[in-house]
């Protein structure tokens, strides 16, 4: 069967949280088949950019997403133009604006691993001043807490991003927060 998409490309300097070039189609494909859906080059990238001269690769990261909302399907992916220890990536100052337990409605399945019966959910909104590259979560040591990240190692894109974390551990919200631990690639390489 067919399935229609929508394409967004942005680019974005690693000192910004706003994209300098932003792409948006909606696109028709076979299910499980792959073609060339979009094209540009780093000359046309730094046209439409308007890049004062010819490496602004460096400075530049690609954020890719496919969404499908009838299906609610959704893929995102990240582009970068240069070696990470070639690119001007910035300390991006990642800080947590807040942690929720997510409480869940009577009768639904729990959020998360199936094997978590127990797990209670929170939502950790988290900000970037600049573009924040492979960005992992954790705890320290010793606190006792434990669980699952519904996504770690990611990109923190438009300066926000919301991450889930499932836990079997009794824990608060602050209890959380105070022992969160992140971390970028900036950390190593910047």
């Amino acid at each position: 069967g067919k399935l229609d998409f929508d394409l967004s490309v942005k680019v974005y300097d690693w000192s910004q949280n706003r994209p300098i070039y932003e792409h948006k189609s909606r696109h028709s494909s076979d299910s499980f088949s792959a073609q060339l859906v979009y094209n540009i080059t780093v000359a046309e990238l730094n046209r439409v950019a308007k890049c004062p001269h010819t490496d602004c690769h460096s400075d530049w990261v690609l954020s890719v997403e496919v969404t499908n909302t009838e299906r609610k399907l959704q893929a995102n992916n990240f582009l970068l133009l240069s070696e990470p220890k070639n690119s001007h990536i910035i300390q991006p100052n990642i800080k947590v604006l807040d942690v929720k337990e997510v409480k869940r409605a009577e009768g639904s399945a729990p959020v998360g691993p199936h094997y978590l019966s127990n797990s209670r959910t929170f939502s950790i909104s988290l900000s970037s001043e600049t573009i924040a590259p492979f960005v992992s979560l954790d705890f320290r040591p010793k606190t006792g807490i434990s669980g699952h990240f519904m996504e770690n190692g990611f990109f923190i894109f438009d300066g926000k991003k919301c991450v889930i974390f499932c836990t079997e551990s009794n824990v608060t919200d602050k209890h959380i927060r105070d022992n969160l631990v992140i971390k970028s690639v900036t950390d190593v390489i910047v």
